[in-house]
């Protein structure tokens, strides 16, 4: 497990991805599914497990869809 840098804030090994980072980034990669590695990893089922749900994703990511179809004028 010395694949990659290890910075103080890192308390968790990813063995798909062989990298170092926070447990509760990978339990919002797995609970929001990021990507479908991690909608489908057990290790990130475990630590949700552990630590709860993920929090909400901030409000800023939520874009405003346009009312009705969307048409374009010439």
């Amino acid at each position: 497990m010395n694949r990659g840098t290890r910075r103080t804030s890192d308390d968790f090994f990813c063995w798909k991805y062989q990298v170092w980072y926070s447990m509760r980034d990978c339990v919002f990669r797995h609970g929001w599914a990021t990507t479908e590695t991690c909608a489908e990893c057990e290790q990130g089922a475990a630590n949700m497990r552990l630590l709860g749900p993920p929090p909400a994703p901030p409000r800023w990511t939520r874009l405003p869809e346009l009312p009705g179809p969307r048409t374009r004028r010439r």
